[in-house]
């Protein structure tokens, strides 16, 4: 089942934001600071050394495929978003 709706951010931590195997996804940075996304192949916490997408305060994407998001990460299917010093909340739309 998508989780389809807000998702709390506590500063300096990473956070899930797909619960279940994706392959498209808008996300929706609600809050003023940069929120960055991760991609992961499996439900495992990913390192921020495993490619980012940065997100700017009230920013929205339009869907994209993961491939699109990540290009040079074969396989990704779930997403993590990560908010440094302060705390943040991010919309994830998925398929």
């Amino acid at each position: 089942m998508a989780q389809n709706g807000p998702v709390p951010i506590a500063a300096d931590t990473m956070v899930s934001l797909t619960n279940a195997n994706v392959t498209s996804a808008t996300v929706v940075n609600e809050g003023g600071s940069v929120l960055i996304v991760i991609p992961s192949v499996d439900p495992a916490t990913p390192s921020l050394d495993d490619g980012m997408a940065l997100r700017p305060g009230f920013g929205i994407d339009s869907s994209k495929t993961l491939a699109e998001w990540f290009p040079g990460k074969a396989g990704a299917n779930r997403l993590h978003v990560y908010s440094h010093n302060v705390r943040g909340r991010a919309f994830g739309s998925h398929a």
